[in-house]
Parts: C-alpha cells; sequence; structure tokens
C-alpha cells in the first residue's frame, strides 16, 4: 500500500485504511429518515458521481447480500482516453490478496497439514539457518496477523533486487524468507502489530515447502476453483493491456497516466502470497461473503470454528488475514490493497451475511476517498437501511 496522507476521515492505523469513512455519520451521505434498497441504479449513479469528483479513471463495485448479488455496477475507463471499463473486467486487489493467503492456509490447517500454532522452527527450520534465532517461536497465527516481529525495512530494501530473478518462484520465496529473518525482529513474537508484506512472504515460503506447490497453484487448487472464482489470476489484467482489462495508472502532478507495458507496473511476483491478484469486483464480493456466511452456516470448504477463529482480534485489530472493528453495534471485517497504481477494499458484515467489494484503477488521494465513500454509502443503504444520494 502506497504511505501517503489519506484524504479526511480516512484513519489509517500502521498502513491499514480503516472504516472511519463508513463510520462517519455524514448527513449529506446518507437520507436517515428513509428506508431503501439497494439497486444497481443506484449504486451507479453514486459511482458516476464519486469519479466525477475524484478524479479517477474508474470505479467498479459490487455487493453480496445472503450469497445473491444486490447490486453491481462499473463507470469509467479502463485507461485515460481508452475503452469503458465493464462489470466482467478483473481489477488488480494487492493486499487483499492477504485474507486469501489466510484461506488457504486453514483449508491445509483443517486438513492437518499445519497448526495455527505450529512454529518457524517446526515448519521452515532452515530458513532460520542463518537468520535470527529470535524468529523460532513465531507462529502461523503470529505471521498471519503481523505479530511475527518481521518489519518492513528488510522487505524494501530487498525487493527490486528480484524483479529480474528468473529461478522458480519458490525458490525465490525461499531465499527473499531468509533475507527477512536475518534481521533483526521489531518485537517478540506475538506482542506486537508490525504490518509487513514480509509475514506473507514467509507464510508463503513455507507452505511452499509444505506441499512441494507454488503458492499460486495452491491459491488456484484451494481458492479459486472451490470457491468459483473464475476470474481470478495473478498479477496485472491481462497483462497490463487496455484493450482487453483495466489498467493500472500513476497519478502525478493531478492526471492519471496508464501504465504501459513493460514498465515497473506491479510488485515483483515474489510478493504474491502479500498482494499479486486480480479478480472482478462479484468475484472478490462472493470471496468476501463465503466469509460472511461461513461463521453461521456449515458448508464443505472450512467449518464455522475455522472461519470463526480467522475473523478473531489477535491484538490491535489484526484477525488472520483481515482487521476488525465495531461500526453501529455492527461488526465489521475488512481488507484494503494497493500496488501503487490501484485502490481496493473488502468489507465485509458476518450476521448480515454481507460483502461489499469496491477498486479502482489509480491509487491516489482522490481514489482511495471515492473507494471508501461508496463503500460507505454501500454499506450505511445494507446494514442500517439508510438511502444514499
Amino acid at each position: 500500500m502506497s504511505p501517503r496522507s489519506r484524504a479526511k476521515c480516512l484513519g489509517i492505523v500502521l498502513g491499514i485504511t480503516s472504516l472511519c469513512a463508513v463510520a462517519a455519520d455524514s448527513g449529506d451521505a446518507t437520507q436517515k429518515s428513509a428506508t431503501c434498497e439497494l439497486t444497481s441504479r443506484a449504486l451507479v449513479k453514486k459511482a458516476s458521481a464519486l469519479r466525477q469528483s475524484s478524479h479517477v479513471p474508474a470505479l467498479s463495485a459490487a455487493v453480496v447480500l445472503r450469497g445473491k448479488v444486490v447490486a453491481k455496477g462499473t463507470v469509467g475507463v479502463r485507461a485515460e482516453g481508452g475503452k469503458p471499463a465493464l462489470d466482467s473486467d478483473a481489477w488488480h486487489i494487492g493486499s487483499i490478496t492477504k485474507p486469501i493467503t489466510a484461506t488457504l492456509t486453514a483449508r491445509l490447517a483443517e486438513r492437518g497439514r499445519l497448526r495455527f500454532s505450529s512454529t518457524l522452527e517446526e515448519l521452515g527450520p532452515e530458513l532460520l539457518a542463518s537468520g535470527d534465532r529470535s524468529y523460532a517461536s513465531v507462529t502461523v497465527q503470529d505471521l498471519l496477523s503481523h505479530h511475527s516481529g518481521v518489519g518492513t525495512t528488510p522487505e524494501l530494501q530487498a525487493i527490486e533486487t528480484f524483479r529480474g530473478d528468473m529461478r522458480p518462484l519458490p525458490d525465490q520465496r525461499r531465499s527473499f524468507a531468509k533475507l527477512l529473518l536475518s534481521a533483526a525482529p521489531l518485537a517478540a513474537p506475538g506482542a506486537k502489530l508490525e504490518y509487513a508484506n514480509g509475514n506473507y512472504i514467509i507464510m508463503g515460503a513455507l507452505l511452499e515447502r509444505l506441499t512441494g506447490d507454488s503458492w499460486e497453484s495452491l491459491a488456484e487448487k484451494e481458492v479459486f476453483a472451490p470457491l468459483g472464482l473464475k476470474s481470478a489470476g495473478f498479477g496485472r489484467p491481462a497483462g497490463g493491456d487496455p484493450s482487453k482489462a483495466p489498467v493500472g495508472h500513476e497519478f502525478t502532478d493531478g492526471h492519471s497516466r496508464p501504465t504501459q507495458p513493460g514498465e515497473r507496473a506491479d510488485t515483483p511476483a515474489v510478493t504474491g502470497p502479500a498482494g499479486a491478484i486480480h479478480m472482478t469486483m462479484e468475484d472478490l464480493a462472493m470471496f468476501g461473503y463465503r466469509h460472511a456466511a461461513g461463521e453461521f452456516e456449515a458448508d464443505d470448504y472450512l467449518s464455522p470454528g475455522t472461519y470463526r477463529l480467522l475473523h478473531t482480534d489477535r491484538g490491535e485489530t489484526a484477525a488472520l488475514g483481515w482487521f476488525t472493528q465495531q461500526w453501529r453495534g455492527h461488526r465489521l471485517l475488512s481488507h484494503t490493497g494497493s500496488n501503487g497504481y490501484w485502490y481496493a477494499m473488502l468489507a465485509v458484515q458476518p450476521e448480515k451475511r454481507l460483502a461489499i467489494a469496491v477498486a479502482s484503477n489509480v491509487d491516489s488521494e482522490g481514489a482511495e476517498f471515492a473507494v471508501h465513500e461508496l463503500v460507505s454509502a454501500l454499506a450505511h443503504t445494507t446494514i442500517l437501511g439508510e438511502c444514499f444520494h
């Protein structure tokens, strides 16, 4: 996620944008005197207004309530000056990949391949061979909740060295994990929230060692296929071809410029478990819905107990792959995502069996504001029954 000061009311917690916009009781966002049902027409009208006022190329959104898509819509263009963006287009979701990595980890845990209490010493002792032994007791739960002590500095210092690496991705991740674990921890295992992509790169390396499969293959087999996420893939949608899908934009000097093929328009693939997936907003909302309903309705994917475990705050609002908060008496799970050229958000309300997914193909203050305002409006209508305009 790109570090910048957010627009007013977009509170930041360690690089994860909270649902401050949703929490605000904004009179200009909702009409409290009326009770409304959400429609795609209303969603598109709101998205169009936000796109115009926030100067973003496009916005796409989908809302799933009790297993049904109750509203969806897309406004704007795939690239500035190009073709219109479509509901069927995939969008880069950045760090919303983390709930997906946590979910596939849970699938393996239910089959007895590992435990959430399994340690680095148990699962990947060779990763610690030349590293700091303070990490030996770090657990899977610590990694998935950003409580391992791993910081962002080693990752930022090393990430570009992997951009041209031609080795198989599991080999790259193993090397990256060793590098991350060679730096002194910022805190004792389990003691403090330190949000870092490195936690998920290490988790990906452990999953690859455990199964012999790449993280990409595991995501396809354990998440995309069983949940029917047919649009899901890795990296830039359609390889960054604006004739086939939206492309990310660089926001400079008040303008959005489409990224070009061959540019450094995405993070290196080695970071995949932390933030490399793309999919449609409908598929993303359906993924969120499975988490919303899973706590209460038994399915053949994960047990209700495992869903609840993933959603439980492990300290400072961090669950396993999610962040948690209370809003107007309702429990919310959420995550935002960006690779610097896109911005997306997934919000889930389990008791309502509700999931809201929104994305833009630029990461700017305007895009972040627009995404959060749209999530806010959709949440007010679906959770509180309040109209928006």
